[in-house]
């Protein structure tokens, strides 16, 4: 249940989003400041990348076995692992937007078609910057997911007072 309220949540806000590029949005830029605009999504992308991975492994580490916090400790890997597989798409075409810039005539990387493959020209490509989106949106559901499991961890009786909790199952 949790997973379909969060896919709705996650869903309604990119249907408001431009999917298609649009060069009467793009913001002109020289071709030093796209190239600087893809180190700086470079570094940002890979920070995010370390971030998420951390929080995956302190989702197991610490939420393990506790069946208070499975549901949001769920959610929070499954979207940090969403957020990770496209942050890695993005850095993987990093080099593409590069030799793509002197063809681009506002080099806006945002407004960049994501491959311009044989099957992906034109109207139809999705633009770079929607997959920059929705993998932001993605981290920040993982990262909220993650504070939430571990408020819940914090209310399992067995955090709160481990020797009063033994007592009574043993008794």
């Amino acid at each position: 249940m949790l997973l379909v309220i969060s896919a709705i949540v996650l869903i309604v806000p990119l249907a408001c989003v431009r999917w298609r590029s649009n060069l009467q949005y793009a913001a002109p830029a020289t071709e030093e400041q796209a190239v600087r605009a893809i180190e700086l999504v470079k570094d940002w992308g890979t920070w995010i990348t370390g971030i998420a991975t951390g929080a995956i492994g302190v989702t197991g580490l610490l939420l393990k076995g506790r069946t208070n916090a499975r549901p949001f400790a769920l959610a929070a890997v499954s979207f940090l692992g969403l957020s990770i597989v496209l942050n890695t798409w993005l850095l993987a075409i990093l080099p593409s937007l590069v030799l793509r810039l002197s063809a681009t005539p506002t080099r806006d990387i945002y407004e960049m078609h994501l491959f311009d493959t044989v099957y992906a020209q034109g109207e139809e490509s999705i633009r770079v910057g929607l997959v920059y989106d929705i993998t932001h949106l993605y981290f920040v559901a993982g990262i909220a997911s993650f504070a939430v499991a571990f408020l819940r961890n914090l209310e399992d009786p067995a955090v709160l007072k481990p020797d009063a909790v033994r007592k009574e199952t043993t008794t």
